[in-house]
């Protein structure tokens, strides 16, 4: 059967974004909050989507009413707001909200939480939404939010966590953080690296758990550290390619020209790891690697992977094959087309991204008089002559 749908905002925002999406759900829109409870008796809808502020009240009062009412009172409720503060978040959480998405969205990721609501209310029919808990995404409302929510409304539960491959959990007892887990890591050392998680989703589930406490730390004391690490990796992360490049050598480091922390994570550096994998193989801590890594930057040391190639930023900016005679091209034919677009657009004039360039430097274990000019290959560099790369596509194409 097909999942009935109800909006209820001021503007057509969430109408125009649902709109392509009627075979998919039934779609009923209301623009006020009493028109809202008045629809979910006559309508029954599966899920309730709603803006926060609406003409006669807030996204929050209307979740609150619709709790109270046994009818209504298991229908997932996703909120949409283009800010929330802390007391606000508390006050929907205690009203029964199982969804924060922040404006704008984009309708595919909804749509995809969505799904996920539908599918526990056909497993959890009886649970309340306050009970459930409630889920989103780190971007949008990312751990110290989290922990301080729990805290103010005094809560006890976990927090999943889910990043890629790797999921964490934060056990909260009464708004107090007891313990962390996260790749075999537990304690205060699993919740630090915790806080470097700025993408990724999150589901608290409200439950009690027999657990003993291992973090003492106050919360005001964890928020601040927290909201430090937080800040910290962002600043280090705008230094850096996406943490999904992968590093390889560009050059041996000169003798006694880096420490024996920057040797060990140089030994991470073989043009097989991303910055990502470095960063959790790593000896030291999450901000101190991202340190090092720039550092090693600055020197020359490594530099991006030579034949790592970003598929999906390459395949967002090139136009799709049409296909011939109504047919999709074989696969041999889509795929020289990939590197023909591929070779044309690096060795296009306007492009910067494969210029070769040199700088030098003095090789610092030589007698100052004896000092030789050292050419070093700048970072994001492809060390190929134009030439050099012509003839490979034409080896690439026969």
């Amino acid at each position: 059967m097909t999942p009935k749908l109800l909006l209820a905002e001021a503007d057509n925002t969430l109408t125009t974004a649902f709109r392509n999406l009627s075979e998919k759900y039934q779609i009923a829109v209301v623009h006020s909050g009493k028109q809202a409870l008045t629809a979910c008796q006559r309508e029954s809808p599966d899920a309730i989507l709603a803006a926060q502020h609406l003409p006669d009240m807030e996204g929050t009062q209307l979740v609150h009413s619709l709790r109270k009412n046994k009818s209504t009172q298991y229908v997932p409720f996703v909120l949409f707001s283009e800010e929330l503060n802390l007391q606000a978040r508390v006050e929907a959480i205690k009203s029964g909200v199982d969804e924060f998405i922040s404006l704008p969205f984009e309708i595919e990721e909804v749509q995809a939480r969505l799904d996920v609501l539908l599918a526990e209310k056909k497993t959890l029919p009886q649970t309340p939404a306050v009970e459930r808990g409630f889920s989103g995404n780190l971007h949008e409302m990312n751990l110290v939010d989290l922990i301080q929510t729990l805290e103010l409304g005094q809560k006890t539960g976990v927090i999943h966590l889910t990043k890629n491959n790797h999921e964490g959990k934060i056990y909260v007892k009464n708004g107090e953080v007891w313990d962390a887990e996260t790749n075999g890591i537990l304690g205060e050392k699993a919740l630090m690296r915790l806080f470097t998680w700025d993408e990724g989703v999150f589901y608290v589930e409200f439950q009690d758990f027999d657990r003993e406490r291992v973090i003492s730390m106050p919360v005001q004391e964890i928020v601040s550290k927290g909201l430090k690490i937080t800040d910290e990796w962002l600043h280090l992360k705008n230094h850096l390619p996406k943490l999904n490049t992968v590093l390889e050598r560009a050059r041996e480091p000169y003798l006694d020209e880096i420490d024996q922390q920057h040797t060990n994570i140089l030994e991470l550096v073989d043009g097989e790891h991303s910055i990502e994998q470095i960063v959790e193989n790593s000896p030291v801590d999450e901000l101190e690697t991202l340190r090092i890594i720039i550092h090693l930057f600055e020197l020359g040391i490594i530099h991006e992977s030579l034949f790592y190639f970003d598929t999906e930023k390459y395949n967002s900016e090139t136009p799709k094959e049409e296909p011939t005679n109504g047919k999709s091209a074989p696969v041999k034919e889509k795929l020289l087309a990939v590197i023909s677009r591929f070779f044309k657009k690096i060795l296009s004039p306007s492009s910067s991204t494969f210029t070769e360039e040199v700088v030098t430097r003095p090789a610092p274990t030589l007698p100052k008089e004896n000092q030789e000019k050292v050419k070093v290959k700048l970072k994001n560099k492809i060390p190929f002559q134009r030439t050099e790369l012509q003839m490979l596509k034409r080896k690439l194409l026969v």
